[in-house]
């Protein structure tokens, strides 16, 4: 009968400082950091949409402009879009005449304190219990028909072709969105130094 010694092997392994480390960054982790990075995505989503998939037109005062027959959506009013990055809307006939003093100084709001302002946005990022929750849209009455393509108008006379510009920047934004998520995760280790 042959014999044959298996020699021993010891492996040493770290799990029980590896577990105090998460313990110790699960603490210092801070999930408004998630939230804020959304913010920044959102922000991002908007300036994509906006480069990417509206036509830039200009026109005088009073002078129509057509529907181009691209693929992209037409910016006229500016609303639509203004709503897709986040931007306050206002007519100048809604403020005093007053504030005419400030139209050619540089100055910042928020939507608490720009009086007159409107915001259309939908800009929301909140923790649950599954994750971040982020949504982003417009509260333009004539936003999904844009995206989505439809019919429209009295007695449903109008076909609005699909000419979508904030799905297709989310989806254009996913390698962006992720550096972002890293970046600011990757900071809360250096700052709790794990």
């Amino acid at each position: 009968m042959t014999r044959i010694e298996t020699p021993v092997v010891t492996i040493d392994f770290n799990v029980d400082l590896k577990v105090r480390e998460l313990i110790a960054y699960a603490k210092a982790f801070k999930t408004s950091i998630l939230v804020d990075a959304f913010k920044v995505i959102m922000d991002y989503i908007g300036s994509v949409s906006a480069e990417d998939y509206w036509e830039q037109t200009s026109a005088s005062a009073g002078e129509h402009i057509t529907q181009s027959v691209s693929d992209k959506i037409t910016q006229r009013s500016g609303r639509l879009i203004g709503s897709v990055v986040g931007a306050f809307r206002f007519s100048k006939v809604d403020l005093p005449g007053s504030v005419d003093r400030f139209s050619k100084e540089q100055f910042t709001s928020s939507k608490e304190d720009f009086a007159g302002g409107k915001s259309e946005a939908i800009r929301e990022a909140k923790m649950t219990s599954t994750g971040v929750l982020a949504l982003i849209g417009s509260e333009v009455e004539y936003a999904a028909i844009h995206e989505f393509g439809g019919v429209t108008g009295i007695n449903q006379s109008a076909t609005i072709p699909k000419r979508p510009y904030l799905l297709p920047a989310i989806k254009d934004s996913e390698v962006t969105a992720r550096k972002i998520i890293n970046e600011a995760v990757h900071a809360t280790f250096e700052e709790a130094n794990i």
